[in-house]
């Protein structure tokens, strides 16, 4: 059910993905000026009218500089994880099961694009979650500095900014072998 509401609301949305973002229910509209984001408030609501799709003011922001939005705080062009998941991620203990890591590795994951070289920091704790592992987890030197590793990493994301189109862009990837 939730596939074919998503797949609902790309379809009402379609053609608006320059100044709107969906996911499931929540919807952000962004724009560079005041009456810009009017226009597109206008679309947006007007698209969602003519497919029968209603909205609850009471949960709609309008107008703000920076918005909550997905576990992050989008605004200003730029985004940034929600100052409440780093302190999670600060005060979280070593892992002591594989649970545990995978918990951990959840919730890191969702913010891995703050942190450059997530997947070869996380290597030795990625394997602790192999259905190879022994049952009983062998926490090792180098799983305990992967894990401080990430937990500063995190702490010390830096914020994202929207490129400038009007400047030339340098693509740079990574084919390792390790993550």
């Amino acid at each position: 059910m939730p596939a074919t509401f998503q797949r609902l609301v790309n379809g009402v949305l379609a053609g608006k993905d320059a100044f709107c973002a969906a996911y499931m229910d929540d919807i952000a509209v962004y724009s560079s000026s005041w009456e810009e984001h009017l226009l597109h408030l206008k679309e947006v609501l007007q698209a969602l009218q003519q497919a029968g799709l209603t909205i609850k003011a009471s949960k709609c922001q309008i107008g703000q500089g920076f918005v909550v939005y997905l576990g992050h705080l989008v605004g200003g062009g730029k985004v940034q994880p929600l100052q409440a998941k780093i302190e999670t991620i600060k005060a979280w203990q070593p892992p002591r099961t594989q649970m545990e890591v995978k918990a951990f590795l959840g919730l890191t994951g969702y913010y891995r694009r703050f942190v450059k070289g997530y997947g070869t920091i996380v290597s030795p704790l990625t394997e602790l979650t192999s259905k190879k592992q022994p049952r009983l987890m062998n926490w090792t030197e180098a799983c305990q500095k992967a894990f401080d590793s990430l937990e500063e990493a995190m702490c010390t994301a830096p914020v994202l900014k929207a490129p400038d189109y009007s400047k030339e862009f340098i693509v740079q990837t990574d084919a390792s072998t390790m993550a």
